[in-house]
Order: C-alpha cells, then sequence, then structure tokens
C-alpha cells in the first residue's frame, strides 16, 4: 500500500513557520533554555482542516523540501483531545508534500512522537523536528540525572514514493559525569534504508 495517499485537490496558501532544529544531548539544554519562553506557532487556513485527524489540534509544525523539488511540503503535530484529563494522549505526525499552491498527498503516523508524561523528570520529551535537505528529523528529549536523546531521520525515497527511515539514534549521558563519553545506540539498524515511515514506532 503507498505511504501517501491521494487527497482531493483544495486551494491552499502556502504559509511558513520555523521549527526547533534537532540537537544532541550536549547543547540540548541550551537549546531549550533559549526556547523555552517560546511557544511553537501554528498557522491554519481554513482549509487545512480537512488533514487534521478528528478529535486533534495542531500543536507544532515544520516546513521544507522533502521530494527534490521546489514546493514546500509540511509536517504537522497534532494532539488528541479526546482522552480525558490527566490521561497520556496520541500526538499523530502527518506529512504532506506541496503541488502548486495545494498539498496533494499525506502520510500520518501515530507512534513516532512520544506522549507528553514520557519523557521522565525532564518533562515533555518532545524537542522539535524539521525538514531539511530532503530529510525529516525528528527529536526526542528526557531523563533527569541521566538524560538521553533519540533523533529518527526520514528521506523521500523517490522511486518509491515513501518517507524511508535512515537513521535512528539514542544517546545518554549522566549530567553529573560531563567527563564521561555519551553512550550511543542506534536503533532498527536492521530497517535502515527499508522501514517507511508509516511503519515506524519509537516504541521499538
Amino acid at each position: 500500500m503507498p505511504m501517501f495517499r491521494t487527497i482531493p485537490f483544495v486551494t491552499l496558501i502556502m504559509f511558513l513557520i520555523s521549527c526547533g532544529r534537532s540537537v544532541s544531548p550536549s547543547d540540548m539544554d541550551t537549546a531549550i533554555a533559549d526556547s523555552a519562553e517560546t511557544e511553537p506557532v501554528v498557522v491554519i487556513h481554513p482549509t487545512f482542516e480537512r488533514f487534521i485527524v478528528k478529535g486533534c489540534v495542531p500543536v507544532d509544525s515544520c516546513f521544507g523540501y522533502l521530494n527534490n523539488d521546489t514546493i514546500t511540503d509540511a509536517a504537522v503535530l497534532l494532539r488528541d483531545t479526546t482522552v480525558g484529563l490527566g490521561d497520556p494522549a496520541q500526538r499523530p505526525l502527518i506529512v504532506m508534500l506541496g503541488g502548486k499552491g495545494i498539498y496533494t498527498s499525506s502520510v500520518r503516523n501515530d507512534s513516532v512522537v512520544l506522549k507528553e508524561d514520557e519523557g521522565g523528570v525532564y518533562g515533555d520529551p518532545f524537542a522539535g523536528m524539521e525538514i531539511e535537505n530532503g530529510e525529516l528529523r525528528i527529536s526526542h528529549y528526557g531523563g533527569s540525572a541521566w538524560r538521553w536523546s533519540r533523533v529518527a531521520v526520514f528521506r523521500y525515497d523517490t522511486a518509491s514514493a515513501h518517507l524511508i527511515l535512515r537513521s535512528d539514534v539514542a544517546e545518554s549521558f549522566n549530567i553529573n559525569e560531563p567527563e564521561k563519553p555519551h553512550e550511543t545506540e542506534k536503533r532498527n539498524v536492521g530497517a535502515y534504508g527499508k522501514l517507511t515511515f508509516d511503519q515506524y514506532s519509537v516504541y521499538r
């Protein structure tokens, strides 16, 4: 089944929003401190609602070029509002390819971003996403004295018209032992170049 599903053509105003850059554990604290007072900005055009899953609201977005053209593509993070108060909510991520003034296709993954309560003492583990150089990069960061990060990178494959996992790297370190090297682990190594965006899970 194709990764991207075709949707009805709808005129959509292209809107550009900058999104946070992915960073490694060594400079994550500085990056978060610098942007702690800045809430993600999401601009919604009236016709944009057809891309949003029922019962969800957009909470973050980023834009760039994924499929080797000069038309803006987008990734929009959603939050499920149908769960009860205090319950962890899924955060679906939708990736859309742009056409000439329209978005022509989309793909969704409900398990590529951790829930808000899965970052440990540190809090919300979602640390940002970006589209750059034909790749979608999704970053997580959390922990307490032991800090951890995870960065998954997907690249658009023109031949198959899929977003494919390029790398998935986890790091950890102890903030009380800054002289010690970070521990690095490559996840899903056997799936690099094979696993599609919609099949990926951050829980593996």
